[in-house]
Formats: C-alpha cells, structure tokens, sequence
C-alpha cells in the first residue's frame, strides 16, 4: 500500500512537471451562417492548462468567456449577440520549434443574448438553443518569456436553432497568451 501511495506521489509530481497554465485573450470576428448579415466583432478571454503529451505533442483544456452573433446595423438595423462559456480540449502538434498547429471540439454554454433592432432591446435566451458545439482548428507560435499567439477558425456543428431556423455559428480568432 506505501509502495502505491509513492508511485501514485511521484507520477503526480512528474505530470505537474510537464503542465503549464496560461492565460488567453484576443478578438473574435464571428457570424452566422444562412444569412447576409455583417460580423460581430467582439474578444474572448480566460485561461488554459496544457500537459506535454508525447515529445511534440501537447493536450490542452481551457475555459472562457467567448462573444459571438452578428452586428448588421448598417444593412438592417439589427444586431444580436450572443455570450458564451466555450471550453476547448484541443490537440497541439509542435513543429520547428516554436510553431503548433491544433484542433478539437469545443462546447460552449449560453451566458447571455443581447438583440438591438431599430433601437428595441431583446435579452431573451429563449429564441436559441443554450449550448453550442464547435470545432476548433488554427495555428500557433510560441515567443520568449512563455508568450504566444494564435489565429483560429471556430467552426459550428450544430444549430443553434436560432427563431427555429438552422443555422452555426462561426468565428475566426486572433489570440494572445502568456504560460506561467
């Protein structure tokens, strides 16, 4: 039983020693699909825990606040945005160094919805589904003193039923990090 409880002592210790926590923030460019509407831009932000996997190979679980949905202000006098808690577990591919590329599946659960049409404010989370799932692919470079950067494609898989049409949303993003 001591035998167990030390192996069980020094492969936690040798983990800690291959993970790393960070923070992430930066801005998202985001819409919808199935209609003509212009894109949202607005930021995401949190942190993330990453464990060196296999040699070039690192696991990454994050959380954050993530802002999506669309601003047609000028087109049609509507905007509507919608505020999610995204968690990302992504697989990061290390090559040259100091480049990765990565993906993974993210779900996102709705915090908040805002809609502004001719000025009427609508925060109603009733007229879309509460959760998304996405996927997350991009590509990223690491800098000295453990900061890095990111770009990414936030693809939706499935609907968010949006007034009971079919639609996904859909982000690009542009991140900035630090690993402590």
């Amino acid at each position: 039983m001591k035998k167990l409880l030390l192996l069980l002592i020094l492969s936690t210790v040798g983990m800690q020693a291959n993970a790393q926590f960070g923070v992430r923030a930066g801005a998202n460019v985001s819409n919808i699909n199935q209609f003509a509407f212009a894109n949202r831009v607005g930021i995401h932000l949190g942190g993330y825990y990453t464990y060196d996997w296999k040699e070039d190979v690192i696991l990454e679980a994050g959380i954050y606040f993530n802002q999506k949905g669309y601003n047609d202000q000028k087109n049609t006098n509507v905007s509507d945005f919608f505020n999610y808690i995204s968690i990302p577990v992504l697989a990061r591919y290390k090559f040259l160094d100091q480049f990765n590329v990565f993906a993974g599946p993210q779900a996102h659960i709705l915090s908040s919805r805002k809609r502004n049409e001719n000025g009427t404010i609508s925060k109603t989370t009733m007229i879309l589904r509460g959760y998304d799932l996405s996927a997350l692919a991009g590509v990223g470079m690491d800098l000295p003193q453990g900061i890095n950067v990111q770009i990414a494609y936030d693809y939706g898989l499935i609907s968010i039923n949006y007034f009971d049409f079919i639609v996904k949303n859909r982000s690009l993003q542009l991140s900035v990090g630090k690993r402590f």
